[in-house]
């Protein structure tokens, strides 16, 4: 039986996403004990109300949804509120 081998190579693509994940994971690492450092103890109420505000943004993306029932998320919102250049923005 043969064996499978796998291509050596990177190309722009693999490394702006190796780039991208990162950022982001050291952002999500990082983030708590930052926020710990300079809040101390508010931290806790800091995540509440963060929580609390991306409910209501979740709550708002789920009305939208309802109102716009075709593919597109929120580019569809956007270009049915703000016209085509304002969807393809947020899209």
């Amino acid at each position: 039986m043969e064996e499978a081998k796998l291509k050596r190579e990177l190309n722009l693509l693999y490394l702006t996403a190796i780039g991208i994940g990162t950022v982001v994971g050291t952002g999500i690492v990082k983030l708590p004990g930052v926020l710990a450092e300079k809040l101390g103890p508010a931290q806790v109420l800091a995540w509440i109300l963060t929580g609390l505000l991306v409910g209501m943004m979740a709550l708002n993306l789920a009305e939208l949804s309802s109102r716009f029932p075709e593919e597109g998320g929120i580019y569809i919102f956007g270009k049915q509120t703000l016209g085509g250049f304002v969807g393809f923005l947020v899209g």
